[in-house]
């Protein structure tokens, strides 16, 4: 099976060395894109000089986390990639990483998506997302039969998982498409999972397959800010939800008038935020929705 990994870089010095080293000591040959979101350090003259193999597209702009992956996924189908392996720039591979989920995505096509585990970048515990997504009603069965010393699924169905390290099939790009260039970070991978699950394929996390993910171990405070509201968006541009967009936003704006007509101050100016927030956001979000719900084969990809 031809597979490619696509990695994106901004300013990825620290880390682009160790993430690189462990996909050229992989057990699985891939062919390596890389898309830079202009970096403003050395990270493109390392990668130019010391990994001539990979293939650099430098984008004259940040394009986000999306738009960026969706420049490598393109790539990759065009020069014929049957799977992508999508991997941040701060993870690192154990040596049968790609090797053992390709073999059990072959052998499982309903997940469109497969994660190893995710450890902290030590070795030493499990990454904090990670853990809570382990710790969700849906996934707790792999928790069980760890703690009861159960023989392990192969396959374990996720309800999520970020996507630092995803290998999605080549039926799962046809069916799903790529990242919704809606988001420009954050976000970006929920709803991508929840537009999976539409097209009827699965996440599955695989217990024998690990990889690190080198970040700190807590969201930043701008992170936590940024997911409020995609949570909301992700929520309302998912094709399986029966929400109304517009109706949503307008039930906001009478959340507002009523907390001005009862004088509820320590409300108002949130309310008013969230409403003057989806507000300029509707039309975007409204086309959003429409082009998921068209079921276009290769969504927010050229064809190939």
């Amino acid at each position: 099976m031809k597979l490619f990994v696509v990695i994106v870089t901004y300013n990825g010095v620290s880390w682009i060395r160790d993430c690189l080293n462990s996909v050229r000591a992989s057990s699985e040959q891939a062919e390596v894109v890389i898309v830079d979101n202009a970096s403003t350090d050395s990270t493109c003259q390392i990668l130019t000089n010391e990994y001539p193999e990979c293939k650099l597209i430098q984008s004259p702009q940040n394009l986000g986390f999306g738009k960026a992956n969706n420049e490598g996924i393109q790539y990759a189908l065009e020069c014929g990639a049957e799977a992508v392996f999508l991997l941040n720039q701060d993870a690192i591979l154990h040596s049968d990483t790609l090797e053992i989920l390709l073999d059990i995505q072959k052998r499982n096509p309903d997940f469109g998506i497969l994660s190893p585990i995710h450890l902290r970048g030590d070795a030493e515990d499990l990454d904090y997302g990670f853990r809570n997504y382990l710790f969700r009603d849906m996934q707790q069965t792999l928790l069980r039969h760890q703690l009861l010393r159960h023989p392990l699924q192969e396959v374990y169905p996720f309800e999520f998982v970020n996507a630092a390290l995803w290998l999605v099939s080549g039926d799962c790009l046809k069916k799903v498409g790529g990242f919704n260039p809606y988001f420009f970070h954050y976000g970006e991978d929920r709803d991508y999972v929840n537009r999976l699950h539409y097209h009827g394929l699965k996440l599955g996390v695989v217990p024998k397959a690990f990889a690190r993910h080198n970040r700190k171990q807590e969201d930043s405070e701008f992170k936590k800010q940024q997911l409020t509201m995609t949570l909301t968006e992700t929520q309302w541009l998912n094709p399986l939800s029966e929400l109304n967009i517009p109706e949503r936003i307008h039930q906001i704006k009478k959340q507002l008038l009523s907390d001005f007509i009862h004088f509820r101050w320590n409300k108002i100016s949130s309310t008013w935020k969230r409403w003057n927030y989806f507000r300029h956001k509707e039309q975007e979000m409204v086309s959003a929705k429409n082009q998921v719900l068209s079921k276009k084969e290769f969504l927010f990809l050229k064809n190939v």
